[in-house]
């Protein structure tokens, strides 16, 4: 039934992420009656992407990069005790660590999580909600690609810290991926930024 706001309501079968049926479509749920409904407001793009301001955008992704950062860093410690070193395999970034200041904010900070946000979030995450798999299995998914990817370039223990930091970001990016894909987007960059940022100063003051 459609009221007079224009507002459709009608009964869902679980709970997925599924895609919007239009671009952009706002969806919210709400319990009536024990059953879970869906209401899909269809409203403009500016006005989704305005839903969330950018300074309240820019303070999620700091605090998602930094509850990344720590997460990888108490993984490293674990894996000090449990994982000799001799396999722990080559470290991925000890190419940019050793570069000048330039060329760290370039790659780290700015090139590489504006690139891998598209590679490692957009596009997988994107695929599994057109599919319509459900938010957790989204991030499950999107964490062990992530994973798998840096395991590849850098080795076990690059996967193994990595796996943390994919699934801060999976979690991101389908948590505020209802306020359209540029909030999600833009909120999963800065925390990868910031990540980042805060390994390139830990590893200045401990390069061991």
């Amino acid at each position: 039934m459609t009221d007079p706001l224009g507002i459709e309501e009608r009964p869902l079968r679980g709970d997925s992420c599924r895609p919007e049926e239009t671009v952009p479509i706002a969806y919210v749920w709400v319990l009536k009656e024990r059953i879970f409904w869906r209401r899909k407001l269809e409203i403009p793009f500016e006005q989704g992407i305005s839903r969330r301001s950018s300074i309240e955008i820019i303070r999620t992704g700091l605090a998602w990069g930094g509850v990344s950062f720590i997460a990888a860093m108490l993984v490293i410690l674990v894996l000090k005790f449990f994982l000799p070193t001799s396999l722990w395999g080559a470290n991925a970034g000890s190419e940019v660590l050793n570069a000048n200041l330039p060329v760290k904010i370039l790659s780290a900070i700015l090139l590489g999580p504006l690139f891998e946000t598209v590679i490692g979030q957009v596009l997988p995450l994107e695929v599994l909600r057109r599919l319509y798999v459900k938010p957790l299995f989204c991030i499950i998914i999107g964490s062990a690609m992530w994973a798998i990817g840096h395991y590849l370039n850098g080795g076990l223990a690059h996967g193994v810290v990595s796996l943390c930091g994919g699934a801060v970001f999976a979690f991101i990016y389908i948590r505020y991926r209802n306020d359209g894909i540029a909030v999600a987007y833009w909120a999963t960059f800065i925390a990868h930024a910031t990540h980042n940022t805060l390994v390139l100063i830990f590893a200045d003051f401990f390069p061991n």
